[in-house]
């Protein structure tokens, strides 16, 4: 069972999140409908529904309707966890992109683009659960039932394998493109030193945002370092 330190953080966070995410979805102004801000909610939904499901597999497993929503909250949990992983991914990606221009224009990409890439994300995260939905529980005692410990062994090995190889290969990922986007802030500040008002707001700007998605991932990370 998850410790209640973590059930009140969540409880806490979660509202706030999900009013920012609303704020964010049905904002007028064009400049919050840029890939960045499309990614940022998309990752925000399915870090939502990893929270929720998360909360489900780990505190009410001896509850006798857990049986019932166990194995979906489970497929949930993965879904949203592998869903906000490529998230994550994509926005550090899109914000080096962003930065090496010398436009800076946020948006970048078509929106048939945003949205097959959206649709990748989606499917990607879906196959993911395949594993989940084959499999039987693993009780506490095998003949009351009365509490769920795990899926079966063979499934909850293989979810682990992709669960690690999926963070792995956003560290390698996140590190690589913050290694990039650090270079490019230097050079950006390198270039633009001395010159007028306008070009320090486009430093300042980009360094924000750099720092924005800099402490997603770090968050992203500790979040996972608790799930897996």
């Amino acid at each position: 069972m998850a410790g209640w330190g973590e059930v009140v953080a969540d409880v806490i966070l979660c509202p706030l999140y999900i009013y920012l995410l609303i704020r964010l979805a049905t904002a007028s102004d064009d400049y919050f409908k840029s890939p960045f801000y499309t990614f940022f909610i998309a990752t925000g939904v399915y870090s939502i529904s990893t929270v929720f499901s998360y909360q489900i597999v780990a505190q009410f497993v001896d509850q006798y309707w857990t049986t019932y929503i166990y194995k979906l909250a489970y497929g949930v949990n993965t879904f949203g966890a592998i869903g906000s992983t490529i998230g994550k991914a994509l926005i550090v990606i899109h914000r080096y992109y962003v930065i090496r221009h010398n436009d800076f224009a946020e948006k970048k990409g078509s929106r048939t683009l945003i949205r097959a890439v959206l649709a990748a994300q989606f499917a990607i995260a879906l196959v993911a659960t395949t594993p989940v939905w084959p499999s039987h529980y693993i009780y506490k005692n095998d003949e009351t039932k009365d509490q769920i410990v795990a899926l079966s062994y063979s499934h909850t090995l293989i979810l682990k394998a992709m669960s690690t190889t999926s963070y792995t290969l956003y560290i390698i990922c996140n590190s690589i493109f913050t290694v990039l986007t650090s270079r490019e802030m230097l050079r950006l500040k390198s270039m633009l030193q001395g010159d007028s008002s306008t070009t320090q707001k486009i430093i300042t700007h980009q360094r924000n945002m750099f720092i924005v998605v800099s402490v997603c991932s770090i968050g992203h990370l500790l979040k996972a370092s608790q799930q897996v």
